[in-house]
């Protein structure tokens, strides 16, 4: 068998395995305990569909022009799948479970759906490579607990202002002299 064949038996292993999970997403968000899980992983995949040119909601399984086309499109099916949201279980096990012991070390509630917002925004990255995962737990706290003031400013454009305990590290990424990309990365973590 000719490499482009082995190739193309896999995507379309991928292809499906994608769309399949696609699907049980779209089951799964009916039930308003998962409303919210067409957020995360579901969300990417179809920026990455919209981006290789697919009409509709599921990857293309049409035959591929190329060798590089196939790369391409079995790598964002890929990619879509091993997301920890792509699956209920995923969903449950990894967001369920650092949710609650995230929520002790960062001194606030913060539920599944919050938690998939911490990672899947890449606030959760970019805190921890600055400060480490200890005060960036803490800092993601402190934002939780003034969500709705930060979102107030967000939205009338104004610059955000920390004070008390982690400020000085908060309001050098988000605050009035802060990264463009960090106050969007924000935005996107509190749903703006």
């Amino acid at each position: 068998m000719s490499d482009y064949n082995t190739l193309y038996l896999e995507f379309l292993k991928e292809t499906a395995k994608a769309n399949r999970y696609l699907l049980r997403l779209e089951k799964l968000a009916q039930n308003p305990e998962y409303s919210a899980v067409l957020d995360y992983a579901y969300r990417n995949a179809q920026a990455d569909i919209k981006a290789l040119g697919a009409k509709g909601k599921r990857f293309s399984a049409a035959k591929p022009k190329n060798i590089r086309e196939m790369q391409t499109r079995i790598n964002a099916a890929k990619r879509f799948t091993e997301k920890p949201t792509a699956t209920k279980t995923g969903i449950d096990r990894i967001y369920g479970n650092r949710a609650k012991s995230f929520s002790k070390g960062a001194g606030a509630d913060i539920d599944w759906k919050q938690m998939a917002n911490v990672f899947e925004s890449g606030l959760w990255e970019t805190l921890k490579e600055k400060f480490g995962s200890k005060t960036a737990q803490r800092m993601v706290g402190k934002i939780e607990r003034n969500r709705d003031e930060i979102k107030e400013s967000l939205a009338k454009g104004e610059s955000i202002k920390f004070t008390n305990q982690y400020s000085r590290g908060l309001n050098e990424l988000f605050g009035a002299g802060g990264d463009t990309q960090n106050i969007q990365m924000l935005s996107r973590y509190l749903g703006l």
